[in-house]
């Protein structure tokens, strides 16, 4: 009863953690789009993308080992997943319509939306699967497994996508030095 306790609990806090992290970018999204700063557009898809990612993992790892699940927790992580996905295809486009006259930037961002919907289809499948309180563990952990190949390929191109716009990767915090604000 403890494991299952505290499993409830870590996934509590994982969905918080990253719900908290989603809210925090799309405030700032506007700022950047208005500045011209489309490198923050895409570290912000690009991390609401690998959080997306996380919560198949969390859902993938809970069930591993276990008969079934409960379906309230399955049900908070997928849609976490949705919402993630949700916002890091609109930073995509956003990034696509600001190059529209390019065509190797449209073909990445097809590509990264290819696979976020391939994603969300799976989200569906977890969802859908029986109607009780429970799911079973195996169906779930192979939805998520293939969720997680999805969002792989996703970030494979995110990645592409950077490096062909010249977007710096995104800095660690741990890393923090303190700078000066960029003059105007």
């Amino acid at each position: 009863m403890l494991l299952k306790s505290r499993t409830y609990a870590m996934a509590a806090v994982a969905v918080a953690l990253f719900v908290a992290a989603g809210s925090t970018f799309a405030q700032g999204e506007g700022f950047s789009k208005a500045k011209g700063n489309y490198g923050a557009g895409f570290q912000a898809g690009s991390t609401r993308q690998s959080a997306a990612r996380g919560h198949a993992r969390v859902i993938y790892n809970y069930g591993h080992g276990q008969p079934q699940v409960s379906r309230a927790i399955v049900k908070d992580n997928v849609q976490a997943i949705r919402s993630n996905l949700q916002g890091a295809t609109k930073d995509f486009q956003a990034l696509k319509e600001a190059h529209k006259d390019n065509a190797e930037v449209a073909k990445l961002v097809d590509s990264i939306v290819k696979h976020h919907n391939s994603a969300l289809e799976k989200c569906d499948m977890v969802e859908g699967k029986g109607d009780g309180a429970e799911l079973e563990s195996s169906v779930v952990c192979d939805c998520c497994a293939d969720m997680t190949k999805d969002l792989h390929a996703a970030e494979e191109a995110a990645a592409q996508l950077g490096k062909l716009l010249k977007i710096e990767k995104m800095m660690d915090p741990l890393q923090h030095k303190a700078h000066a604000a960029p003059k105007r």
